[in-house]
Order: structure tokens, then sequence, then C-alpha cells
């Protein structure tokens, strides 16, 4: 007799902790669903980093102008800087992930690849894009100046995209069918105009130059320095002997 009630205690005790369980989302009564029978269940879209991704707001500011999108005249082979301003309208300093993706033209509208990786058809032609991660400090702004090089084949109207989010991870909820991860994103339109640019050597060593400005000159100092004391070195060693008179 002990023996069964201990049986019907424990499947009891197991019935009661599994019922706990699984009483969240799915198996409310207003999402339970009959064999053969269709529901419609709306996810509420709200996010642990949408504060937070609110308080970011990044605009570019191509020759001084703070526009929402951007407009780029270019021929094939021509580089241009794109300019982005960060702005962080929290009290608290706010992580973001930053990237370059290609867009297309869906429905009429403009929509974003989802391809956050420095290999998309867009991001590729970023030249020395290696910022991914980007700390804008409390009431602050950050100035991210790229410079994007045009393909040869540059035809008619191209669209791109600069894309963030926080860079923190998140978690699905409990009761939730999907992760939400919000993201904004900036439009980037490159119209092309005129024939191939035919000084893109010269941009080459241009940007060689601007990007290792600092190296450049501590090696020219180097030089200069190892040039003087030489020269100092020899002209010592070369003043005349004075030769007293008989």
């Amino acid at each position: 007799m002990k023996k069964y009630f201990l049986v019907i205690l424990l499947v009891g005790i197991f019935g009661v902790s599994f019922a706990q369980e699984t009483n969240n989302f799915w198996t409310s009564a207003e999402n339970y669903v009959q064999p053969g029978e269709t529901k419609i269940i709306t996810q509420d879209l709200n996010s642990d980093n949408m504060a937070d991704l609110q308080n970011i707001q990044a605009r570019f500011c191509n020759n001084e102008k703070v526009t929402k999108d951007l407009e780029l005249y270019m021929r094939p082979w021509q580089r241009k800087d794109i300019c982005v301003a960060l702005v962080n309208k929290s009290d608290k300093p706010i992580g973001i992930l930053f990237w370059f993706s290609k867009g297309m033209i869906k429905d009429w509208a403009p929509t974003c690849d989802s391809d956050m990786t420095d290999k998309n058809e867009f991001s590729k032609h970023i030249l020395q894009n290696t910022t991914t991660g980007i700390m804008v400090p409390a009431s602050g702004t950050v100035i991210q100046n790229f410079k994007y090089s045009a393909p040869n084949n540059l035809s008619w109207r191209t669209l791109g995209c600069v894309g963030y989010e926080i860079n923190k991870q998140e978690q699905i909820e409990s009761g939730k069918m999907f992760l939400i991860v919000p993201r904004k994103v900036g439009y980037i339109y490159i119209n092309a105009i005129g024939s191939v640019y035919q000084f893109w050597r010269r941009d080459d060593i241009k940007d060689v130059y601007t990007t290792n400005k600092s190296i450049i000159l501590k090696v020219i100092i180097a030089i200069l320095a190892v040039w003087i004391i030489l020269t100092i070195v020899q002209t010592s060693k070369k003043k005349p002997e004075h030769h007293k008179k008989k």
C-alpha cells in the first residue's frame, strides 16, 4: 500500500512541476491551438537594447552638411569620402557595432542586405575599413571617415547602406518565438557620371601618404637626424691643422 502511495505522490509532484514549467506563452489559453486550427500569434517586437539604440543617432556629414541619407556623384574608379557622425543622447557611454552592406530597391522602397561582413558587394569597396566596434561617449559625438572606391563597371545608380546596432548580446525572452535584434540604417546613393576616372593611381599614392603620414614623417626626421650627425662628424675630422711659422 505504501508503495502505491509513493508512486502516486511522485507522479503528482512530477505533474505539478511539469505544469509550472510549461505554463508560459505557448500553453496559455489564448494561444492554444487545436488540431487542424490556424491561429495568428502576435509577438511584441520590443527589445532590451531598444532604449539604448533610440539614444544613438547616425547622420552623414559630408561637405559639412548633416543629412539622413547621402548622395554621391562619381565616375568609375573614382574615390570619395563618406563622413558619418554618431551622436549619443544618453548620459552613459554606449557601444555599437557598425558595418556597410549592399542595398536594393524592393517594392519601390530601399532596403538593406543582412550581410554584415566586410565581404559583401558594397563593403568591399570601402577602403581600409577596419571599424566594426565603436564606443560613443555619454552625451557625445564620434566622427568616422571612410573612403568609397567606385568599381570600374559603375553604372546608373547603386545603393549602399550604413547599419549599426547595440554591441550587446541579445537574449530571447521566455515564451517568445523570435529573437529580436533592432538595427538602424542609413542609405548611400551612388550615382554614376562621366567616363572612367584616370587618376586613381595618383589617389592611391595620396591615400598611402595620408594613411601613413605620421610614420613617413618620423622616417624623414630620423634620416635627417642621421645625416646631420654624419655631417658634423665629417666636418670635425676635416678641420685644417695650424702649422707654426719657423
